[in-house]
């Protein structure tokens, strides 16, 4: 019984995202501004389609929601987020760079090595 409440619920979670993120799309390209199709545009803001979603869900249910408060959470969420993967991105740039950088130090050495046999 449980179960089927909770695939109910996320269900109807998922379909109030999707239709604020095709709201928020149409909004969005009837302005002019939308280099993706609705399915690129609705991936890129899922999560945040998911979050007002529930925030949906819960206010036509009855629970109490204070928008303002979670929407100013989410988006801290949200910014620590991409503030971890900026971190990780940019780690790991480094550590491609570095390999290649050694890579560059072996050819150049095998070069010189090379010369010595010329001679």
């Amino acid at each position: 019984m449980k179960e089927a409440y909770e695939a109910s619920k996320k269900k109807e979670i998922e379909d109030i995202a999707r239709e604020w993120a095709k709201r928020e799309y149409f909004r969005k390209a009837t302005a002019g501004d939308m280099p993706y199709s609705e399915e690129e545009y609705v991936q890129s803001v899922w999560e945040r389609a998911m979050f007002e979603g529930d925030l949906k869900y819960r206010m036509l249910h009855g629970q109490e929601t204070d928008e303002r408060k979670e929407l100013a959470e989410f988006k801290k969420k949200q910014e620590r987020k991409k503030a971890t993967m900026l971190e990780r991105a940019k780690a790991s740039l480094d550590e491609m760079l570095d390999e290649e950088d050694d890579m560059v130090k072996l050819v150049k050495a095998g070069d010189d090595d090379d010369d010595d046999d010329d001679e």
